[in-house]
């Protein structure tokens, strides 16, 4: 709004009415091109210096002027200032314009030139096509979607020379998960009053514009026999909720046809009956190939499903923990396993672990997990090396994606190194840990190890 009020006040224009074309498109108000598609809020970094330098030839007042180009200097004191100034308290364009308000004067075009576009943000669907259970009808789809809401307050603002806290601590929310938490704000207050959230009716339901963005690796493998291995920490796991769905469709498929083969074999109990004119012919042909294909669905063994999820606290940041909890018990998920880096006992118990057949609850990492657990260090090195399975990693790609990748090689280093004879490591001209990067590298090239990550 702010920049609209200065575009009116200092331009005199009819932000509502007038328009302006962007990129060669169709002509839209200056209002939308303001709010829906100039990036104002993301914060400046080091990359962003440019936009400072260009917002000083317009500031009127002298001592704003000086400020702004010491910001976008490479000097040291003006790299350090802008460290402590921008970039820690994750200032935006708006907020230097009204810090800086002599600046206000930079016309539309100008904004236009210096300011990039609002980037697409992308968040990985976390439903199956096959489920039907969010669907209004049986004639329509629907996808889910999982976000973190970005919240956080920025540290105090302190001039060196006194020591004195002079400002800072400004709240900060992010763009777009901001955005979509007003958007499901109705559904979620709905669900903190005990109701169903998801049948609260609107008068004006909330639209927003989605493009799909599709992938060809990070897919389930088309052979449901194959072994899945998710490492999902965080809203990482968002995608494997949708595979976990997939595959108890899947499942349920095959318990149904193995249902229906006493149908074919003549030895159903059921009392409806077609007689007479009714009757639905079906030859020696038909039957065969009914019978192949229950009987081809029937053998199918369903692969082992692998469960990996992190986050800090179990009470608090614990995403789909009832979801994850039930599909281990109807038997989708094999073995689930949960890390909580910010309990000091664990999740449970004050030694800082508990565990059973299927569910094993850990403080720290998922990948301390995969090292210190001998049970879990065991079965993962022979679903990789013996069972072929397929591992799949999603989330924070800063720190969580290396660790567990080099975790991964731990193991295989220590399975390799288990599954070559004496005679044969002998003969070796490499070591085992760089066998095994080699391995994880052919598993990459194999669409075996499969990465969805992000940096923020």
């Amino acid at each position: 709004q702010l920049v609209l009020d200065m575009l009116q006040r200092h331009h005199s224009m009819e932000t509502s009415t007038q328009q302006v074309s962007l990129d060669s498109q169709q002509p839209i108000t200056v209002e939308e091109a303001v709010r829906h598609h100039i990036d104002l809020g993301s914060p400046l970094k080091q990359n962003n210096k440019r936009i400072l330098h260009y917002l000083s030839q317009f500031a009127t007042h002298p001592e704003e002027e000086t400020a702004l180009r010491l910001l976008a200097s490479k000097t040291t004191h003006g790299e350090e200032l802008f460290r402590q100034y921008v970039e820690d308290q994750c200032l935006t364009v708006v907020d230097i314009l009204r810090d800086f308000p002599s600046c206000q004067s930079i016309p539309l075009e100008g904004l236009l030139g210096v300011l990039p576009g609002i980037p697409p943000r992308y968040y990985s669907v976390s439903s199956s096509p096959l489920d039907k259970q969010h669907s209004k009808s049986s004639s329509t789809l629907s996808l889910t979607v999982t976000f973190s809401v970005v919240d956080y307050v920025t540290p105090p603002l302190i001039i060196s020379e006194n020591d004195n806290v002079c400002g800072g601590k400004r709240r900060k929310r992010g763009i777009a998960t901001g955005y979509l938490e007003l958007l499901c704000s109705p559904f979620l207050a709905a669900a903190d009053d005990g109701s169903d959230g998801s049948m609260v009716q609107l008068s004006t339901p909330p639209q927003l514009k989605i493009f799909p963005k599709p992938t060809a690796e990070f897919r389930l493998p088309e052979n449901i026999t194959t072994p899945l291995v998710l490492i999902g920490p965080g809203t990482g796991i968002a995608p494997f909720m949708g595979f976990l769905s997939h595959r108890q469709a899947e499942i349920t498929a095959i318990e149904s046809t193995e249902a229906a083969t006493s149908v074919v074999e003549g030895t159903w109990r059921g009392d409806y009956e077609l007689e007479g004119d009714d009757a639905i012919p079906i030859t020696k042909t038909d039957s065969s190939g009914l019978n192949m294909g229950i009987e081809f669905r029937r053998n199918q063994n369903v692969g082992s499903v692998d469960v990996f999820f992190g986050c800090r606290y179990a009470n608090h940041d614990w995403l789909y923990q009832k979801e994850l909890e039930h599909y281990q018990t109807n038997g989708t998920i094999s073995k689930l396993y949960t890390a909580f880096s910010r309990d000091a006992g664990g999740s449970t118990s004050a030694g800082g672990a508990t565990s059973d057949r299927n569910n094993v609850k850990r403080s720290g990492y998922v990948q301390d997990i995969m090292r210190n657990d001998p049970d879990c260090r065991s079965r993962l090195i022979n679903l990789i090396l013996k069972d072929n399975a397929s591992v799949y990693v999603c989330g924070d790609g800063n720190a969580m994606a290396r660790d567990v990748q080099a975790a991964i090689v731990d193991l295989l280093t220590v399975g390799l190194e288990e599954n070559t004879s004496k005679g044969d490591r002998e003969k070796e001209t490499s070591s085992s840990a760089e066998r095994a990067k080699k391995y994880l590298e052919n598993m990459k090239a194999q669409e075996r190890f499969v990465l969805d990550i992000w940096t923020s």
